[in-house]
């Protein structure tokens, strides 16, 4: 009886700890403490020890500023850190963004293939991402099967104008199970499930953002997190049931 009880313990916790599975951050940055000036590139995140590289040769573009956050006055100037979730992961990347007058930043994930990052530095060359204007609009876009330089549009809209000098939080999630993006700005759904079945085969490896317009880009505060597939997921929390049960044998 003690046995059944606690095998019905053991279940009712898998269950619940399956359904209240929340997001995990993998990587993350908010830029303080550097020297005013100083290049993001070769710097080390605050979680995830993960070194910040750029997609250029000649630097990165992207300087530390006085606030804690970076910024760069250089269109087509990316940065980017090694990322490389687990086969079925819902990964999400997000960014805090103040965008000058007519400015653009792009934010997302890419492969260990293509022209971006390993070479070329361009901001719109990413696998999967999101390009949003000060003006409100924004596009999703992505690496197709054949290979093209992440510029097959998959939806766009118009948040409406983002006033210069805010910073607003824009977040992409890749379902890599699904093949299902999700995105966020300001934390109003702009893409919601949808559904890139064509998109270059290419495993994620990195995630980051660029400045694709002019004026200074200002980001704070950039963030990968994580929720693991369910098969894993659930293995993992039976293992945890499991422990339960031999705890009270």
């Amino acid at each position: 009886m003690i046995r059944m009880k606690s095998l019905w313990l053991a279940v009712v916790c898998t269950c619940v700890l399956a359904g209240a599975a929340q997001s995990a951050v993998i990587i993350s940055d908010a830029f303080a403490g550097h020297a005013n000036g100083a290049s993001l590139k070769g710097t080390v995140t605050d979680v995830g020890n993960a070194t910040w590289n750029a997609g250029s040769s000649s630097g990165s573009g992207l300087t530390f500023a006085t606030g804690d956050f970076v910024q760069s006055s250089v269109t087509n100037k990316v940065n980017w850190v090694p990322y490389a979730p687990a086969v079925g992961d819902i990964c999400t990347v997000s960014v805090d963004v103040n965008l000058p007058a007519s400015g653009k930043v792009d934010f997302g994930f890419d492969s260990a293939n293509g022209s971006w990052p390993q070479a070329g530095g361009n901001a719109y060359n990413f696998l999967l991402y999101m390009e949003v204007q000060q003006s409100g609009a924004w596009i999703l876009k992505y690496r197709n099967a054949s290979g093209a330089n992440g510029q097959t549009g998959v939806g766009s809209g118009n948040v409406g104008a983002l006033t210069t000098g805010t910073f607003y939080t824009m977040a992409l999630q890749w379902n890599l199970a699904t093949k299902t993006a999700n995105a966020w700005i300001n934390g109003a759904p702009v893409v919601t499930a949808k559904i890139i079945t064509n998109i270059n085969a290419n495993p994620v490896a990195y995630a980051g953002f660029g400045n694709n317009g002019s004026g200074t880009l200002k980001v704070d505060n950039f963030a990968i997190s994580a929720v693991p597939e369910p098969v894993t997921l659930l293995i993992l929390l039976a293992g945890a049931g499991v422990a339960v049960l031999r705890r009270r044998s």
